[in-house]
């Protein structure tokens, strides 16, 4: 009668699920959510008894998301919705479900299947994170608009200013430049402004003349410039 019921599932011949009834107490139910092929068969199981694994159907119906991509996500979404938090799972269970996952072409899906399994009283959040870790499923969750990039940390921005401004700038000769021309006049020539020149030599640590440098070189002192400091630091 077991393989009945799984054949009944497997098919979405919802009319022999609710003839014959599976009886919880003899059949395996979470098996049978697994296997379940459309959204109407959850529901169906649902009136009879919850799940008790939700990893286990997790796993077998993102198993079969793949072979019939649409209804099967239907069932997972539907089977999501019940109220049985997904509270453990081995690693490698995990690991397999991910996989499935992306196996998913379409991107609405992911978005909801994510959406679902983000909420905590649907899935734990260490069950969560472990599952969306991975580069590949960030990307596959990027590529999908489930979520969106990170913002680049302040290092990365550094770097990105750092390759801009050394691909227009040559940093020993900027060095030089500065000390033998006020930073104003040196802005025009490159096009840019003050600020934009100072925030360059800031960036390139490329020491720039302090206050007063030009009034003591008009009245004839001598200022020796510093060296050039090494780069990167």
């Amino acid at each position: 009668m077991g393989t009945a019921f799984e054949t009944a599932a497997i098919s979405g011949n919802n009319h022999a699920l609710a003839a014959f009834r599976p009886d919880p107490e003899k059949i395996d139910m979470d098996l049978l959510y697994g296997l379940s092929r459309n959204q109407s068969a959850v529901e169906l199981l649902s009136r009879i008894q919850l799940p008790r694994d939700m990893g286990r159907v997790i796993l077998y119906q993102s198993g079969h998301i793949s072979f019939d991509s649409y209804s099967r996500s239907d069932a997972l979404l539907a089977t999501l919705e019940l109220g049985v938090r997904w509270d453990s799972a081995e690693k490698d269970d995990i690991a397999q479900i991910r996989k499935h996952l992306m196996s998913i072409e379409s991107d609405w899906t992911v978005k909801d299947i994510y959406r679902e399994l983000k909420k905590p009283e649907v899935c734990a959040p260490e069950v969560f994170e472990e599952l969306i870790r991975t580069p590949a499923m960030q990307k596959r969750l990027l590529e999908a608009g489930a979520i969106k990039p990170k913002p680049p940390s302040e290092r990365e921005l550094r770097r990105r200013e750092i390759q801009r401004f050394s691909h227009k700038f040559d940093r020993e000769k900027l060095f030089e430049e500065v000390w033998q021309t006020p930073l104003s006049t040196l802005a025009k020539t490159y096009g840019v402004s003050n600020r934009h020149l100072a925030r360059v030599c800031k960036v390139l640590r490329v020491p720039a003349p302090p206050r007063g440098y030009w009034a003591r070189l008009r009245a004839g002192q001598r200022v020796k410039p510093p060296k050039l400091p090494s780069f990167p630091v």
